[in-house]
């Protein structure tokens, strides 16, 4: 559950969102609509604290956000930009092992169960034929199936994914959005 009561955020002078009140329970797939500059990204970024808020509150499953730890809090929320941008050379099996990092102790590896949950998620995300394909040289469109595949290996209850379709071609942005609702389940959020 998120729930986000008064948010404010300014940019400068400019004030991008104002006094936002709104509720994310579980079990829903819920989409922001509004036009560009609406302020989407700017909450969605507000409930992860990674953008200031001026004013409102965020409570995450009951708790402010600010009480979470970032590890936590990193289990409990996957985050997917918009753009999905991939700045490393690595490959795409590696770069999906990223959402398993909450999950890993501090010195530990990979357990078996890890490398189940990333072969379960790029088989999900229909990417198992790129797997050992340099991420920085994919496509826009198989970058985002990739940066999707991410989020769902960290099996996180909650995703926040910015415009996930943008760039994909019309059969994968059907099973994008079917991949979505599938991950949302009755314990899971937005």
């Amino acid at each position: 559950m998120i729930d986000i009561q008064g948010l404010c955020v300014r940019g400068g002078q400019t004030e991008i969102l104002h006094n936002i009140d709104t509720r994310f329970s579980p079990g829903a797939l819920v989409g922001l609509i509004g036009p560009n500059g609406a302020g989407k990204t700017t909450l969605l970024r507000s409930v992860l604290g990674v953008t200031r808020t001026t004013a409102g509150t965020v409570t995450i499953d009951g708790r402010a956000r600010c009480e979470w730890a970032s590890t936590v809090l990193a289990k409990r929320i996957g985050y997917l930009p918009q753009g999905a941008p991939v700045h490393w050379p690595m490959t795409v099996e590696r770069l999906v092992a990223l959402g398993r990092l909450p999950h890993l102790s501090r010195w530990g590896g990979m357990r078996d169960e890890d490398e189940d949950v990333i072969e379960q998620a790029m088989a999900r995300t229909d990417i198992l034929h790129l797997r050992d394909r340099v991420a920085t040289t994919l496509s826009g469109g198989e970058r985002t199936l990739v940066m999707i595949a991410r989020c769902i290996a960290g099996g996180a209850p909650m995703l926040l994914v910015d415009e996930p379709v943008a760039g994909l071609d019309p059969a994968h942005c059907l099973q994008v959005m079917e991949t979505l609702q599938a991950t949302v389940t009755p314990t899971s959020g937005v």
